[in-house]
């Protein structure tokens, strides 16, 4: 697992290095995967932005107000990392368990 992961970082290290606007949606998620993995700091944001921008809400008509839906963010945004084709399901797995039904992007991410 551990040469799975450093393998893995390599990789990324790799993807991150170009700009943020120049880069495709796997890149994207691959960036993210890495981020949410603990690497951290503002370099994150291009990569964490796009995976906290994916939310899901239910409910909600004329009179009441819709509510944020946590399993069904974590479904979308497990989708949309799975658009990295260079990480094991295992690793993309990890990566979304911790933060897939968060509402709001956690600071400690960013810092």
């Amino acid at each position: 697992m551990k040469k799975t992961i450093s393998a893995f970082l390599l990789t990324i290290s790799i993807v991150l290095s170009p700009t943020a606007s120049a880069l495709s949606k796997s890149d994207k998620a691959c960036g993210a995967i890495l981020c949410l993995s603990g690497i951290g700091g503002s370099a994150c944001l291009p990569y964490l932005n796009p995976y906290f921008a994916i939310t899901s809400f239910t409910g909600g008509g004329w009179f009441s107000s819709a509510k944020f839906n946590g399993g069904s963010t974590k479904r979308a945004r497990r989708k949309w990392l799975g658009n990295c084709n260079k990480v094991e399901p295992e690793i993309i797995d990890q990566a979304n368990s911790k933060y897939g039904t968060s509402k709001n992007q956690p600071r400690i991410l960013t810092d």
